[in-house]
């Protein structure tokens, strides 16, 4: 059976875009609440470049210039947008997201939104391997040549993390760091690394080590987010909720450092922590918009303003949960296909990706390609690889579930939670090879094992998963284990209400 991520917190960690995105982004832009906005790029180049020739890269960059510029509702840029969604081969997934997001005609929606276009996203993904050695090599050959530019070593980094070279991303990054220890860009992009290879402690000491943390929300808001990482207060919140009030930030660049301060506050004044996070939402971005949707829907009692906010660009986390939240799967899957796009590396968009395509919609194919993406940067991530297992298993590739299986169950001997996972996903297996004895053994063994360590969750989850076996195999079940379908629940309401009623109808259909 699938095994779930740890989803009880969420904290407002720094994303890590590429360069050029989180600059699109407007995250790279000064702080000040009286910056004169300025067109970043003289939009009119690009739109004579368009009308004289149709292709991909000018129409990534007329889009890229309109954006910057506030006129993302040109007709040209919408025909641009659209001719880049129209040849998903020949883009990349993080423009062809932007391209995306432009289009809101329900004709457009409904094209993205189709299954079709869901599968090619995914292998465009999938297929990014060879695009990010590419990007390697063009790197290495900028930093033999710019030796001193920081940038070309955060992107090099990001390029090797995303290949799962731990190792090369870190010593990248490390040289990002001592060449530019007050970039803003660098600093965050670093701890968002660390916090990636599980090294907490270094991602916070690259960000309080910052000189220009006292004057940055941007950072400040890192800083605390990755202290309540460590489950620790930081002692720079009284200093940003004064950044916040100041009057001298705008609402943009102070938002992710609101949204910080709320989540942290909303543990001992809930009146305070809503104050803080309703600032948050003047004037979000991805993350901090992403949020205030995630404590929405862990937090029934409370209420935020959700009214006349603009969307940021990258909104596709945000997207994705609101979309789960109405359970709009299908339209969330899009969302966390996007959101997979722009980190391929991160582990949540892929666990919420897969949930929702095998749990919520039975789409094994697509959850198979969802987790192959993420053993890629993560090959050593044991529960991808039980979730690959079970999706193969569902989908009837019991020769790829068992390959991964002979190598998972002797690495999860001594977790507790992904043994029990393993196991059960092994008793899945055989029950889809016809081995029913064999399969009904393994499951009863999970079962013991789930109620020996008092992981009564697991315990639920794995009795719900070998009903649905036992009626598929044998069409019927036994009294006993049919008799307990009403008292099962996995700890997760949704997920639960999704198990039973597929069995349900299994059951109706007998």
């Amino acid at each position: 059976m699938a095994s779930k991520s740890d989803t009880s917190s969420r904290n407002v960690i720094p994303d890590w875009k590429d360069f050029k995105t989180c600059f699109k982004s407007g995250e790279l832009s000064g702080n000040s609440s009286y910056q004169i906005q300025l067109p970043q790029y003289p939009i009119m180049e690009y739109l004579e470049a368009w009308r004289e020739e149709k292709n991909i890269a000018i129409a990534g960059d007329l889009i890229s210039a309109a954006i910057m510029n506030g006129h993302t509702h040109m007709p040209e840029v919408l025909t641009a947008a659209k001719y880049i969604v129209e040849r998903p081969e020949k883009s990349t997934s993080s423009l062809l997201s932007v391209a995306q997001t432009l289009l809101q005609s329900k004709e457009h929606k409904d094209r993205i939104l189709s299954q079709d276009k869901i599968s090619n996203q995914l292998n465009n993904i999938l297929n990014g391997e060879n695009i990010y050695k590419e990007r390697v090599k063009y790197f290495r050959n900028l930093i033999k040549k710019y030796s001193f530019n920081p940038i070309w070593y955060a992107e090099l980094s990001r390029c090797y993390i995303n290949l799962g070279l731990l190792e090369k991303a870190t010593n990248a990054m490390q040289i990002a760091i001592h060449l530019s220890p007050t970039s803003r860009f660098i600093s965050r992009s670093a701890a968002r690394l660390f916090l990636h290879i599980g090294d907490i402690d270094r991602a916070h000491h690259v960000l309080v080590h910052n000189p220009t943390l006292q004057y940055d929300p941007w950072l400040l808001a890192s800083e605390i987010a990755v202290n309540a990482s460590r489950g620790r207060s930081s002692r720079f919140i009284k200093m940003g909720m004064s950044m916040v009030f100041s009057g001298n930030y705008s609402p943009f660049s102070f938002s992710e450092l609101a949204s910080a301060i709320g989540t942290k506050e909303l543990e001992s004044s809930r009146k305070k922590g809503k104050l803080f996070l309703e600032k948050s939402l003047i004037s979000p971005n991805d993350n901090s918009l992403s949020q205030a949707d995630w404590l929405m829907n862990n937090d029934k009692s409370l209420s935020l303003n959700f009214s006349n906010i603009q969307k940021p660009i990258f909104n596709f986390e945000s997207d994705a949960r609101y979309s789960f939240f109405k359970k709009e799967y299908q339209s969330a899957l899009e969302s966390s296909i996007a959101w997979i796009g722009i980190m391929p590396f991160a582990r949540t968009p892929i666990n919420f990706a897969a949930d929702i395509a095998y749990t919520y919609q039975n789409n094994y194919a697509d959850a198979i390609k969802i987790l192959q993406i993420g053993l890629k940067a993560n090959p050593k991530e044991l529960s991808f690889m039980n979730n690959l297992a079970y999706a193969y298993a569902l989908n009837g590739q019991t020769k790829e579930a068992d390959e991964i299986l002979i190598k998972l169950l002797p690495l999860v001997s001594n977790e507790r939670e992904l043994y029990i996972c393993a196991k059960a996903t092994n008793g899945l297996n055989e029950y889809r090879k016809g081995n029913i004895e064999v399969g009904r053994k393994l499951y009863s063994e999970s079962v013991n094992y789930a109620i020996q360590v008092d992981a009564i969750n697991l315990v639920h989850k794995a009795l719900l998963n070998n009903i649905r076996e036992e009626i598929r195999a044998t069409h019927q079940c036994s009294t006993e284990l049919l008799q307990l379908l009403d008292k099962l629940h996995t700890g997760n309401e949704r997920e639960t209400e999704a198990m039973k009623n597929e069995i349900n109808k299994m059951l109706s259909s007998l």
